[in-house]
């Protein structure tokens, strides 16, 4: 290993050895019972498009999830971690190019960044961020290679970099402002001529506006309308988008202000800031002297910092009905990482030459103990809240009772345990675990993208249009006889309903319900899917 070459090094398992200490006390069975199965079931089939949202790989960054451990959660888990930790590294190169010869500097934002995230609960959940997450590390990778194209002046790193860009805002349209606000880096990145400067933001800034362009299509008149405009609203008065903005900063910054002093006591807070202090004396011993951070420096470091967190949730807030930080904190995590880290170091350069470095360690040190002290906190929340066991005891019991279902089967699931609080999320498992021999919905659920409705030969599934063809799921009639009603019972005890239940409506005269006609019992159980561990299986 060069010696130039060493100080990244160092930075970069840094990065990484801090990130791990705390993800190790997540769990791969956090689920918000919403949209976990969806995931699973349309990763497994090889779909990648939401069309409904009007994002066509949306689920690209979550595929890896179902490829790299089949069968089991720690796939997603493994995923989303991959991409958060790449995230710091990747922080920590952009801000080696903005701030030429301050590798400290740069190591300190990628440490905040896998770090702090105090409030967004959300990021735990690992079957469903993999794909926010992916999308993260993709779009700094994008301005990374951005800003390494112009330094080098490479018109094919420009080239894959704007292409990454487009992709980056039709896959998740959250990522617009961060990526067109990205047309600014070239100038101020030190040490480019003026020509490549205006070259490189013309090309990139061309590129990702064409991308917003097609993300905004649905807004347009005559179009029949946005799913993110009809679930979360718009409203782009600027001072309530302003005030917005300001609440979503607070949510990350507020809880610096008053630490708990019980998090800060657990083991993992303390593990990550040990491994954050080793970490930080390995990079300074491998770099040479670095010049102290002037007062102009820090704040134009900071300004960055805070203006791309600005830009990380400019999107999002545009909506009237994101109060809270679920799924806030994932895009905007680099820039907050990189304005503490400024004033961090900041802070440390107005002191004593000798006492900077101590300095650091002990401030760094402490948000890198509080954040993991938060990340074992929220996974404290999650054990007592999770979907996972409910509807693992669900499907569990589901395939105990059905072990294999002939074609064309609908289930309809009575749940009076409350597992699944929307219809589409039954679907997809029963699709899953049945290999899309069965379709199921839960009466009395939400009923989103696959509703249903009685007629007199049957229930009628009717997915909405936009995904009837992309998900190979048709509108189908399932026959009385094709019927198996199934009631989850508050217990959680699961079981397959011979006599027509008074919960639904009444059976015509001449209708025939025969559920057992319809199930293999002879089968077993859907094996090749490991993912259900039963009632006194281990957490997998």
């Amino acid at each position: 290993m060069t010696r130039s070459l060493r100080p990244a090094v160092f930075a970069a398992l840094g990065i990484l050895a801090t990130f791990w200490v705390q993800y190790l006390a997540v769990r791969p069975t956090n689920f918000g019972g919403w949209d976990e199965w969806l995931v699973i079931d349309l990763t497994w089939r090889g779909i990648v498009g939401l069309p409904y949202q009007n994002r066509p790989f949306s689920l690209a960054f979550t595929q890896p999830g179902a490829l790299l451990l089949p069968g089991t959660l720690r796939g997603y888990w493994l995923a989303n971690a991959l991409y958060l930790s790449f995230t710091g590294a990747l922080l920590y190169r952009l801000v080696r190019r903005l701030a030429p010869g301050r590798p400290r500097l740069a190591f300190l934002a990628g440490v905040i960044c896998v770090s702090w995230a105090p409030l967004d609960e959300t990021r735990l959940d690992t079957v469903l961020v993999a794909g926010y997450s992916g999308f993260t590390c993709a779009t700094l990778f994008a301005l990374v290679l951005f800003l390494e194209s112009a330094h080098h002046r490479s018109r094919l790193g420009l080239g894959v970099a704007s292409a990454i860009g487009f992709l980056m805002i039709r896959g998740l349209e959250a990522t617009a402002g961060l990526v067109l606000g990205a047309v600014l880096l070239p100038w101020l990145s030190p040490g480019l001529d003026r020509r490549t400067r205006v070259r490189w933001s013309a090309v990139w800034g061309v590129t990702t506006l064409a991308g917003a362009l097609f993300a905004a299509v649905p807004l347009l008149p005559g179009r029949p309308g946005s799913y993110q405009v009809a679930a979360l609203g718009f409203d782009p008065d600027p001072w309530r988008v302003g005030s917005r903005l300001l609440r979503q900063l607070g949510f990350q910054l507020g809880p610096l202000a008053l630490p708990s002093p019980s998090e800060l006591l657990a083991p993992v807070a303390a593990a990550a800031g040990a491994a954050f202090v080793v970490a930080w004396v390995l990079v300074r011993r491998g770099e040479v002297e670095e010049p102290e951070l002037s007062l102009a420096a820090a704040l134009r470091m900071a300004g960055i910092g805070l203006g791309m967190a600005a830009l990380a949730h400019g999107v999002m807030v545009l909506s009237p009905r994101i109060l809270t930080p679920a799924r806030m904190q994932i895009l905007s995590a680099p820039g907050i990482a990189l304005f503490l880290a400024a004033v961090v170091a900041g802070i440390a350069d107005r002191l004593p030459r000798r006492g900077g470095a101590p300095a650091v360690a002990l401030l760094a040190g402490s948000l890198v103990a509080m954040g993991a002290g938060r990340t074992a906190a929220l996974q404290r929340a999650w054990d007592a809240k999770s979907y996972w066991a409910a509807q693992d005891r669900s499907l569990f019991g589901l395939t105990r009772e059905a072990p294999q279902l002939e074609p064309h089967t609908f289930v309809l699931l009575l749940d009076e345990a409350g597992a699944w609080p929307a219809a589409f999320t039954f679907q997809h498992a029963v699709d899953y675990l049945y290999e899309g021999r069965a379709r199921g919905s839960v009466w009395g659920a939400v009923p989103f993208l696959y509703p249903i409705q009685v007629e007199a030969d049957g229930i009628r599934s009717i997915p909405y249009e936009s995904i009837q063809g992309p998900w190979r799921v048709p509108a189908s009639l399932y026959g009385w006889s094709e019927l198996v009603i199934v009631r989850q019972v508050a217990s959680g005890e699961v079981a397959v309903l011979d006599e027509w239940p008074e919960a639904l409506p009444p059976l015509p005269p001449s209708a025939r319900y025969a559920p057992r006609a319809r199930i293999r019992s002879g089968d077993p159980r859907p094996a090749e899917h490991r993912l259900l561990v039963g009632p006194r299986g281990p957490t997998r």
